[in-house]
């Protein structure tokens, strides 16, 4: 198996929203709902970032409280693609 590497962003440096503190050298491939709580207004999510100067990504989440108030892990951790053969039979 293939060592992951964990990449870790200075706490102080996450202000804002993701897209707002993410370095230029990262991009957001993905973002997915995975958790929402109507009663306390937030939703969790799963997001895929990519560094582009060597292709790597990394898997971390943020939860959304509204109004641009956002939590956002400091530590994400590289992940691999997997290629998925689909069929669709018409």
């Amino acid at each position: 198996m293939k060592k992951r590497e964990i990449l870790e962003f200075d706490e102080e440096l996450i202000d804002g929203g993701l897209e707002e503190w993410l370095p230029e050298e990262y991009e957001i491939i993905e973002e997915t709902q995975v958790g929402f709580d109507g009663e306390k207004g937030f939703c969790d999510y799963e997001v895929i970032i990519k560094r582009k100067f060597d292709g790597k990504f990394f898997k971390g989440f943020r939860t959304d409280f509204g109004m641009g108030n956002e939590e956002i892990d400091t530590e994400w951790k590289e992940v691999f693609q997997k290629p998925v053969t689909r069929f669709i039979y018409e």
